[in-house]
Order: C-alpha cells, then sequence, then structure tokens
C-alpha cells in the first residue's frame, strides 16, 4: 500500500529523512530504496540506499542547494510501490509522482 514521506530535518551533523510505513498484505518483509538525487529525474544521484524494514535514515549533510527524495517500497516478490507524494513543477506545469523536493540554505539548515 502507498505510504507518506515525511519532512528532512538538520539533527546536528546529520540530515534525517523519515516515511510511512508500505504495507503488505502478506506480511513480506519490505526493502526501501532511499535516494536523494539534484534532478527529478534522479539521473544525478547523491545518495543511494537500501534497507529493509526500516522507515527512517540518517545521512551525512549535503551541499546548499536544491535536491528531490524518494523512497521506493518493494516486498519479497519484487512488487514495488511509489509513496503518494507529488512534485509540481510550476515553470513547466508538470506533476511529477513518488518524489518531493528540498533545499540546502547555506547556514545547512533544510527547507521543504
Amino acid at each position: 500500500m502507498p505510504y507518506f514521506l515525511g519532512t528532512p530535518k538538520r539533527d546536528g551533523d546529520a540530515l534525517i529523512f523519515n516515511w510511512g510505513e508500505a504495507y503488505d498484505f502478506h506480511a513480506q518483509d519490505i526493502s526501501y530504496h532511499f535516494m536523494v538525487a539534484r534532478d527529478w529525474a534522479f539521473k544525478d544521484i547523491v545518495v543511494d540506499k537500501t534497507q529493509t524494514n526500516i522507515t527512517n535514515i540518517q545521512i551525512e549533510p549535503l551541499e546548499p542547494g536544491k535536491y528531490y527524495w524518494r523512497v521506493i517500497a518493494t516486498n519479497e516478490l519484487g512488487r514495488t510501490q511509489l509513496p503518494f507524494d507529488t512534485f509540481f513543477d510550476f515553470a513547466n506545469r508538470i506533476y511529477y509522482s513518488g518524489l518531493k523536493l528540498f533545499s540546502i540554505n547555506l547556514d545547512g539548515e533544510v527547507q521543504e
């Protein structure tokens, strides 16, 4: 079942991301593929990690700039699910599903 992405936050020397649990009707383990990229198409990926049954992750701080993040849930049968979240590109008037945009300010704080 789909889930929502949380709001990234800075905690000391780390960035913390969390998301809702993807529910599997057959109680299978779920792997979460977490990615952060500099572009919405995820061609310039800066963080790429996978973990099982854990719905949060802590990473090192990122340089100031604009980033996109997503988490793809996959059950043991290989079925995938994207989160409910969408990003709307106002300049091009396009919706992108399953990801969120955030920025790192010059002072290192996260802005969504």
